[in-house]
């Protein structure tokens, strides 16, 4: 396909092969699994550098609040970010591996954004 084609040329610099599954013998199947995987988000990892402006200030913005205001704002974010990543660990990273590969390129984006 479009990706061996594209990725020939560099084979000798991509050639891997997993002690821990000889059962693949193309030597850029590493690379063709992995950028199925991840081909989506990168896209998001833009989007975060582009608003890294806009959060810092709104966090700036939170740090200047007095007292139970910061801490409630503080709070409240941090229970935000731990409810999304439990559901998404609920619902996405406990499916079974095969099933949890297809969604993967579509979910890769929501524990990233729980972490920033």
């Amino acid at each position: 396909g479009v990706f061996h084609a594209v990725m020939a040329p560099f084979k000798f610099l991509l050639d891997f092969h997993d002690p821990l599954h000889p059962e693949f013998t193309d030597a850029l199947h590493e690379w063709f699994f992995r950028s199925g995987l991840d081909h989506f988000v990168w896209i998001f990892g833009m989007f975060c550098a582009f608003s890294f402006p806009f959060c810092e200030a709104k966090l700036m913005a939170i740090e200047r609040l007095q007292g139970s205001q910061k801490s409630l704002a503080k709070l409240g974010l941090f229970g935000g970010a731990t409810a999304v990543g439990v559901w998404w660990y609920v619902y996405y990273f406990s499916l079974p591996k095969k099933e949890y590969n297809k969604v993967h390129p579509y979910t890769s984006f929501i524990p990233i954004a729980v972490y920033m």
